[in-house]
């Protein structure tokens, strides 16, 4: 669920933005590739210095479950408040300035995301949850561009995209915050054991 709701937000971006800015937000086309140029830029950047932080805060002592909770329940509520601003503004560089802060909110999600299945699964689970987990969390690549065409079809505008972009990204704070458990590595050789004795009772 939280990484459906990550992806949601972010396919519509990733699929929207170029329309968007030049249908909604009237940019030619050279201006357009500047700003989503840009969008990227920010967010790719943020992704190295958020893994960077991540893996320092961690090193320092902070808890698996703290440091990324912290880092996804951010980007859930960054982008999701940052989307639905989005589709109250009408000036043009209030609107970029919002566009830039969803990419910082947005690269806080990609190195904390995994990093919670591979601390729960461990060498031996890590690829089969990572399939699942990317597997579901890839079906917002198939909604979320569908979705908004057919919101922006009926209406003409962009903003219920952006609003149900930005309610379905902060629909991940209840995965994060309540779904999940506490982020710790699962002790195979317990869960084992326990199997093992359900089995014989």
């Amino acid at each position: 669920l939280g990484t459906f709701c990550g992806n949601y937000a972010f396919y519509f971006v990733f699929s929207w933005l170029p329309l968007y800015l030049v249908n909604e937000r009237g940019l030619s086309l050279a201006t357009m590739t500047e700003v989503a140029s840009a969008f990227y830029v920010v967010d790719g950047v943020t992704v190295l210095v958020a893994g960077l932080l991540l893996d320092r805060w961690v090193t320092r002592g902070t808890s698996f479950n703290r440091a990324y909770k912290t880092a996804l329940a951010c980007s859930s509520a960054g982008v999701g408040l940052c989307l639905i601003a989005s589709s109250q503004v009408s000036s043009l560089l209030p609107a970029a300035a919002i566009l830039l802060l969803t990419g910082v909110f947005d690269g806080l999600n990609s190195p904390s995301n995994p990093s919670v299945t591979q601390t729960f699964a461990g060498p031996w689970a890590t690829g089969r949850w990572m399939g699942i987990q990317n597997a579901v969390g890839n079906v917002a690549g198939m909604t979320a561009p569908v979705v908004t065409g057919y919101l922006v079809q009926q209406s003409g505008h962009y903003t219920s995209a952006l609003l149900v972009s930005g309610g379905v990204a902060l629909c991940g704070l209840v995965a994060w915050l309540v779904i999940v458990p506490e982020v710790k590595p699962v002790d195979w050789a317990g869960e084992r054991a326990k199997h093992e004795a359900g089995r014989t009772a």
